[in-house]
Order: structure tokens, then C-alpha cells, then sequence
């Protein structure tokens, strides 16, 4: 099933062809906006070619694509409000070498700073390094990569965004580095294989959200021993005072006034 957008259409609307059984469009170069789930479930979707004057793509305008292998986003795009595909197949971005707003760094869509991730190709297996310049890890950004099964976080990161890690289901253990000073609702739910979670944060933040940065099991939450009591009574974690456990943060001694869950 095919079919070609008519000239002079300006915007595709949210939800504009979800569901349906696409497997070619072709857009015009009179197109400006994609809006959030524009193309939502159009897993028969092979190929989207967006046009040069394409300024705006909402959030997941190509949420569960699922047959899209790579995304080229033009020199023209200046706003891109979240994550825009989180397809089964999906291993790149590819994005225009004049484009000043945004970039591609080995296939992961980042703004043009380098500093946050905007949107992970989730079809790729194996491990993924955040770049050390990465200071902001983007809303839904990781969202259902199912395959990658080990995340290094690094030292330097501030943020981890809403639904950031939701659904990442290889993912047995995550650490967070002492760095962060905000991780947002849902931002690891959905995580079934996780096993440990370990906080290198000095001081715990209270956890304005919501809802729950995690809430899939009862993995334990190891913190800096010094810490473990603040972390019982800060407001949010205060939520996992059960599964709390002191560490020292470069090894694995269980503090005083502790149970080892292990």
C-alpha cells in the first residue's frame, strides 16, 4: 500500500496514519510539521524520505515503525520534541551535514552540541557508552531497546529524562553516576531483567515527580554507605526504604545496619 501526500500540505497531523498499512509514502516539499504519533503503528512503514523544509517532527511521530531500518533527518528540521522512533529494526540516524540544530554521533540522534541524547536506534543488541559530553539523556530516548543488555552511564551526566530507560528489557544491572542531579518519572520501569541498581550520589535529591523512576520488582538500590539513612527519608527514594542497601561506592561491602539482598 502506497500513497503520496498533495502538494501544498503544510502539516500531517498527530495520528494522521495510525494503524495503517503503509509500506510507501511520499511527502511534499511543501511539508513543514510531522506532529507526536503521526505514523503511530505503521509497522509495515519500510522507508520515510522527509523532505528539505521539514522544520518540526513531534514526539514519536514514527512510534512502532517496526520496518524502518534508518531515519535521515534534513538540514531543515530545527525541533524535534522527543524521541521519534522507537522501531524493532531501527539501527541508525543519518542526519544532514548542514543541519545546526541536531546531529548523528555512530548512529544515535543527538541535539548539535553533543550534550543530549536524543533518540538511541532501538533495533541494535549489545552495549551502549554514553559519550562523556552527554549531559542530558532525552525523554523516551531509550525507550524499548530491547536488545541492549549493558548501559554505561557517564561521570558528567545531570539528567535522566521521563520514560528515558522504560522497557529496556535485556538490562540486568544499572549504575548511576555521582554526576546525576535529576532522573524523572518512569525513567527505568519496565526494566524486567534488572537485577541492581547502584547509586553513586553523595547526596540524594528529593525525586519530584509523579510517579516512580522504578518500580518493575524488588531489585535492591545499593547507595553510598555514608548515605544510606538520608536516602531512607529523602522524599521519593524515601519510596524504596525497604530495598535500600549501603555500598561503598567503588566496591561491593555491605554497610552497617544492613542486609546483604545477595
Amino acid at each position: 500500500l502506497s500513497y503520496t501526500v498533495p502538494d501544498g500540505v503544510l502539516k500531517i497531523a498527530e495520528s494522521a496514519f495510525h494503524d495503517t498499512e503503509l509500506k510507501n509514502i511520499s511527502l511534499p516539499e511543501s511539508l513543514q510539521v510531522i506532529e507526536s504519533e503521526a505514523f503511530r503503528h505503521a509497522s509495515e512503514l519500510v522507508e520515510i524520505n522527509l523532505p528539505e523544509g521539514l522544520v518540526e517532527i513531534g514526539c514519536y511521530a514514527f512510534r512502532s515503525c517496526h520496518a524502518l531500518t534508518s531515519i535521515t533527518i534534513p538540514s531543515s528540521v530545527t525541533t524535534i520534541s522527543g524521541a521519534i522512533c522507537n522501531g524493532a529494526n531501527l539501527q541508525e540516524f543519518i542526519v544532514a551535514p548542514s543541519n545546526t540544530r541536531f546531529k548523528a554521533v555512530d548512529g544515535v540522534l543527538m541535539n548539535y552540541d553533543g550534550t543530549e541524547i536524543v533518540n538511541y536506534p532501538t533495533g541494535r543488541d549489545g552495549s551502549y557508552t554514553v559519550p562523556q559530553d552527554v549531559t542530558s539523556i532525552g525523554k523516551s530516548a531509550f525507550q524499548f531497546a530491547y536488545g541492549m543488555d549493558e548501559l554505561i552511564l557517564n561521570e558528567g551526566l545531570l539528567k535522566i529524562g521521563e520514560y528515558a530507560f522504560y522497557d529496556c528489557d535485556a538490562l540486568t544491572s544499572i549504575t548511576i553516576p555521582s554526576s546525576v542531579k535529576s532522573i524523572s518519572s518512569w525513567a527505568f520501569s519496565g526494566c524486567q531483567s534488572l537485577t541492581k541498581i547502584t547509586v553513586n550520589i553523595q547526596t540524594p535529591f528529593s525525586l519530584y515527580r509523579t510517579e516512580p523512576f522504578y518500580d518493575t520488582n524488588n531489585c535492591p538500590i545499593y547507595v553510598p554507605n555514608e548515605s544510606l539513612e538520608a536516602y531512607k527519608t529523602t522524599e521519593g527514594w524515601s519510596d524504596y526504604a525497604d530495598r535500600i542497601f549501603g555500598i561503598e561506592v567503588e566496591g561491593s561491602v555491605v554497610g552497617p545496619g544492613t542486609e546483604n539482598p545477595e
